[in-house]
């Protein structure tokens, strides 16, 4: 079984109450010294989504967000996923979670803005946060029911 993620490293601040047209997250296999980054395939089973947040304002306990194919938000790959926030041990103000995405989906090729990739769309249940990490682990050749 073939296994990877992609996601980002990169800091994406200013993530808000509400889903923003300009700020998609850009998830690829482009993460600096990750040795099981690949791009994702077209026909994968989606596993779990861990992101890593600071907050900047107010006390979010969550983050609600959803995958796309496309830059604009228009061809979803998800469903609204909710990511509990649990406090960092050893960061102030750090906190991350995880969620099983858990679906398989099929990439339409006319859709997607860059092969291989996803974006990542995110809002806070309060507050403001800066996103600081998120990967999305997937594989192919599991069971299909």
């Amino acid at each position: 079984m073939l296994a990877g993620l992609i996601g980002t490293i990169t800091a994406v601040p200013g993530i808000t109450t509400a889903y923003s047209v300009a700020q998609p997250v850009l998830l690829s296999d482009s993460i600096s010294g990750e040795k099981r980054a690949l791009p994702l395939p077209a026909d994968a089973d989606l596993g779990s989504l861990e992101m890593v947040v600071q907050g900047t304002a107010g006390a979010p306990t969550s983050i609600s967000c959803y995958l796309t194919w496309d830059a604009s938000g228009d061809h979803r790959a998800s469903r609204v996923l909710t990511v509990p926030l649990e406090s960092s041990l050893t960061t102030a103000g750090r906190s991350g979670g995880s969620v099983v995405v858990g679906s398989f989906c099929i990439a339409p090729s006319a859709r997607q803005s860059t092969p291989g990739r996803m974006y990542l769309w995110a809002k806070t249940d309060v507050g403001t946060v800066t996103l600081h990490s998120a990967y999305l682990g997937w594989r192919l050749g599991g069971k299909r029911s």
